[in-house]
């Protein structure tokens, strides 16, 4: 049998992650001896280096019990899960360096990282002047209200041009309320959490197209590439607050 000194300095492990693994049942000694030391056998060795690894791999120590626990094919999907989340983080943090690389090379402090999280948003196609669907995100609020949905944020997507000073765009707002039902012309969409590179607009509204020149500048310069289209984030409630133009660079979701 081996102290948990000897199998510290066997399996490279610390000897205080050793007695942390006991205390959540991940990796317990085999015996314990009569004045209490743990002990462990040479065959405990290789599981536990295999352990440390998923470890040293950002695997969650209540993941790490499970697939102990599981059979070949729940081991095979917790496998293949963390491949994905690892190359999600990777991706995370290569945008997060660039954007401190952005910063450092005399990039804007006002164009920063913003998290759009998960949510439901219900949208309705409609035709209007630049800066001019106010009337649209009135009624479309006032039939949602009156359909049982509560509202949080609004949104507005660019579509397409349909005359000088004239555009297609799709009014949103993000819902909640399962089972209530959508007013005529709307579109549910289930949209998964997105990073996104952010700019505030709080000039008129009808001088929004200035910001949208400005962090396309900002992208440009820098190198960065949308992973979406470009979106227009209003909050529900006092009007005229801001306008936050909202630029996806990562789907923080499967």
């Amino acid at each position: 049998m081996l102290t948990i000194k000897q199998f510290s300095r066997i399996t490279g492990i610390p000897e205080s992650t050793l007695r942390y693994y006991d205390a959540q049942a991940v990796l317990r000694p085999e015996q314990r001896g009569e004045n209490g030391y743990r002990l462990y056998g040479a065959d405990q060795v290789l599981p536990a280096k295999f352990l440390y690894s998923l470890r040293l791999a950002a695997v969650p120590v209540e993941e790490v019990r499970a697939f102990r626990q599981g059979d070949a094919q729940q081991q095979q999907a917790a496998l293949s899960r963390w491949y994905d989340e690892l190359g999600e983080r990777i991706a995370w943090l290569e945008l997060a360096r660039k954007y401190i690389e952005s910063l450092r090379r005399g990039g804007s402090e006002v164009v920063t990282l913003q998290v759009i999280p998960r949510e439901q948003v219900a949208w309705f196609l409609h035709d209007g002047p630049v800066g001019g669907f106010a009337p649209h995100y009135d009624r479309r609020q006032r039939e949602l209200t009156a359909a049982g949905f509560t509202l949080h944020s609004a949104y507005f997507q660019y579509v397409a041009d349909v005359a000088p000073g004239r555009v297609r765009g799709k009014v949103g707002f993000s819902v909640s309320g399962l089972g209530a039902r959508l007013p005529e012309g709307g579109e549910l969409e289930e949209r998964p959490s997105l990073l996104a590179l952010s700019l505030e607009h709080r000039g008129p509204i009808t001088e929004v197209e200035g910001s949208y020149s400005r962090i396309h500048a900002f992208m440009a310069e820098h190198g960065w590439q949308a992973a979406g289209p470009a979106l227009e984030r209003y909050p529900v409630g006092p009007p005229d607050l801001y306008v936050e133009i909202l630029i996806p660079i990562l789907r923080l979701e499967r």
